[in-house]
């Protein structure tokens, strides 16, 4: 089952100049306040040093308050 994240589909995961679109996620990588989502951090390889890696914080977010569709 490949499920994405309600992100994906909403005008506030592009922050706009103007400040019209954006949400706590997209402008700072904070987790928006009220929001349904799981924890699922993503493992990224460096292209250039092939045993480096690190994890980044993500989020499976399946309800968001400031969800507006994109």
């Amino acid at each position: 089952m490949n499920v994405q994240t309600l992100c994906w589909s909403c005008a506030n995961a592009v922050p706009s100049a103007d400040g019209e679109r954006g949400c706590p996620w997209s402008l700072e990588g904070k987790p928006v306040e009220g929001w349904s989502a799981i924890r699922r951090d993503i493992r990224l390889q460096s292209p250039k040093k092939k045993d480096k890696a690190r994890s980044v914080e993500s989020y499976l977010v399946v309800a968001c308050p400031l969800y507006r569709p994109g």
